[in-house]
């Protein structure tokens, strides 16, 4: 499938100050998870707060998954916690119960909102929107909303180490890197046609105590194969699944 790549603007453009606004609404869905391990890249992050682009601050669905899963098993191996769903860190919390009830039985829910607000204080390419006849320069807009459904089957019905997942994308607004900078990778990670769409869709299989996984379906190929948590801190998506390849597949 195609997936969103990014790379650092053309050297000739290296003097544009790029103005970023953006604005994330977290997680509308979700869960999260009480006495998640600590890492390193997690004390990082957290040090960094909110100094780094936006585009570190939406985790793919399969990322989120190895997230969980750590945390699973951290609650698991404390008596007491258990299995204790921690919602503190959702905008609309349990729900009236409804959250933790729902992942009780295995299901996940997730909506994932993120808005930007780009542009050119100086410079740029006029774009070809309004005859190639402006400025080069002024705001560009682009969203994404990302809906996530997540099963796991072993709480739903008893099969062990399954995982059910579909997420879907909702992209708007217009590109930067198209409009006025006329580079050929984007500048941000969340650029792309206007649409409405399926993300992934597959199922996974756990064996032999959950060292071995099998995944079938339409999947992301930046989590799976070419993503880097620290690179993602720098401002563009060039750490990620190369374009050419991606628009080839």
């Amino acid at each position: 499938m195609k997936s969103f790549t990014l790379s650092p603007a053309h050297p000739t453009l290296a003097r544009l100050m790029l103005l970023s606004c953006a604005l994330m609404a977290g997680n509308f869905g979700g869960s999260a998870h009480a006495q998640a391990p600590r890492t390193q890249l997690a004390d990082d992050q957290a040090r960094l707060g909110n100094s780094g682009p936006l585009i570190a601050q939406i985790d793919p669905t399969t990322v989120r998954d190895s997230v969980r899963a750590n945390a699973d098993a951290a609650a698991a191996a404390s008596p007491d916690d258990g299995d204790r769903l921690d919602t503190s860190g959702n905008l609309l919390g349990d729900m009236g119960g409804a959250r933790p009830w729902l992942y009780k039985h295995g299901i996940s829910f997730d909506i994932q909102e993120v808005d930007e607000l780009w542009g050119n204080g100086t410079g740029g390419s006029a774009s070809g929107n309004d005859g190639a006849a402006g400025s080069g320069t002024g705001p560009a807009y682009d969203g994404v909303t990302m809906p996530t459904l997540t099963v796991d089957t072993e709480k739903l019905f008893g099969l062990k180490g399954g995982l059910f997942n579909v997420s879907a994308l909702q992209t708007r607004g217009r590109s930067i890197s198209q409009d006025h900078l006329a580079n050929f990778n984007p500048v941000s990670g969340f650029e792309a046609d206007r649409s409405t769409r399926l993300f992934e869709l597959w199922y996974q299989q756990s064996f032999l105590g959950d060292k071995l996984d099998v995944k079938i379906g339409q999947q992301d190929l930046d989590t799976e194969f070419l993503i880097s948590d620290y690179a993602s801190l720098y401002l563009n998506a060039n750490f990620g699944w190369p374009m050419a390849p991606s628009v080839n597949l």
